[in-house]
């Protein structure tokens, strides 16, 4: 049972097993009546694999950090995630206005560097940071659907969202004692 509209808050999971053998696991200090108001399904793949075909970043400064470790984006600009992130926080109206003003952004910023003695930039360097920029926005932000930044939680993992947690968080417990365990290792199978 979720009692939230994007599933994230989930206070009671029930098992049955091949055998017929019923377990009921509720979250600490859930109440009869939140039980009752809360949406009960069928647990299915999309409720752990809630992606489209590509992640999403939930922020950000996640997805400029992911572009660097790629070396999509420039490592030698200087201040490039912070100004990387700057470009790619605001909500812009659409797509275009985006694209545009993260251009802006980049170009004032490297133009003023230019202006106050730094060192020199290289235009062609400031040309590719805003591209791949530009790219950062496009794969994951989209105006007319209403889809920006941690729009959508990402269940796969718990790294922006609760994801696995909303139930393996040693808190879901049977009326016996018997916990849904937040065992690392179910997932994390090191060598």
């Amino acid at each position: 049972i979720a009692t939230d509209e994007s599933r994230q808050v989930i206070p009671y999971v029930r098992v049955k097993d091949r055998l017929g053998a019923v377990r009921e696991y509720f979250a600490e200090g859930v109440t009869e009546d939140q039980l009752q108001k809360g949406e009960r399904r069928r647990m299915d793949c999309i409720d752990c694999h809630n992606r489209p075909t590509h992640r999403f970043a939930a922020t950000p400064g996640r997805a400029v950090d992911d572009a660097i470790g790629r070396g999509e984006l420039s490592r030698t600009l200087p201040f490039m995630r912070r100004e990387a992130v700057a470009a790619l926080t605001p909500a812009y109206p659409d797509r275009a206005a985006g694209q545009r003003e993260i251009a802006t952004h980049l170009m004032n910023f490297y133009r003023s560097q230019q202006t106050g003695g730094a060192a020199r930039v290289a235009p062609g360097d400031v040309e590719r940071a805003i591209q791949a920029t530009q790219r950062i926005y496009a794969r994951n932000v989209f105006p007319k659907m209403n889809v920006t930044w941690g729009t959508y939680p990402d269940n796969i993992g718990h790294t922006d969202a609760p994801g696995c947690f909303r139930c393996h968080d040693d808190q879901h417990k049977t009326r016996d004692g018997l916990v849904i365990k937040q065992d690392c290792e179910q997932c994390h199978d090191g060598p």
